[in-house]
């Protein structure tokens, strides 16, 4: 122990215990060491935000665009965004945070909507529920845009710590609702497009 990873030659005598009948040998003998390689799993968050609102940015009425950038993707005909796991947080297998990266821009009605949804971070408060942060303002504070019931989910289990949960409910919280989901532009739905409590 204590070698880095190499091949490495070593020089040794063995001396056999009958040297009337064996004689010795210094042969070289060579030693490989290995890194261990370790499992893991990239983690990943896939969430749709509302098809409805999707197809409201790039419809008609709104007549813009939606953009991601930064690792996060759109999957084909309008379809949901996927950010991928980034570095930091405190999961410890049960609970913690979960950091991903990446930005969902939101364009439309020339400008007068322009929303990113950028980075959010899942933190994880326990078996049954977990929360969708996103910076949000000058400062990048962090808001609680939503709130996901992990009881709805189905939950696999992966190497090490990981977990997978899959077509789990989120809920709309009224930060989320009237931080990022409002209507001023004097086009289309006055005020809120969605209220607390949207899945």
């Amino acid at each position: 122990s204590g070698l880095k990873a190499g091949t490495f030659r070593y020089q040794a005598t063995f001396v056999p215990t009958d040297s009337a009948k064996y004689a010795g040998s210094n042969s070289a003998v060579s030693i490989a060491v290995e890194e261990k390689v370790v499992d893991s799993t990239e983690g990943s968050l896939t969430w749709g935000v509302k098809e409805s609102f999707r197809i409201y940015v790039v419809g008609g009425i709104a007549k813009g665009k939606i953009s991601s950038s930064k690792g996060a993707k759109q999957a084909k005909n309008n379809g949901v965004f996927t950010y991928p796991q980034a570095k930091g947080g405190t999961w410890n297998g049960k609970t913690g945070t979960v950091q991903y990266a990446g930005n969902v821009n939101f364009f439309g009605h020339s400008g007068e909507m322009n929303v990113n949804l950028a980075n959010p971070v899942v933190q994880v408060t326990s078996s049954k529920t977990a929360l969708v942060k996103v910076p949000f303002g000058p400062k990048n504070q962090l808001i609680t845009l939503a709130k996901i019931d992990l009881s709805s989910a189905k939950k696999t289990q992966l190497k090490g710590d990981a977990v997978r949960y899959s077509a789990a409910t989120a809920t709309l919280t009224e930060d989320g609702a009237k931080k990022f989901f409002v209507n001023n532009t004097g086009e289309g739905p006055a005020g809120q497009f969605y209220t607390a409590g949207t899945q």
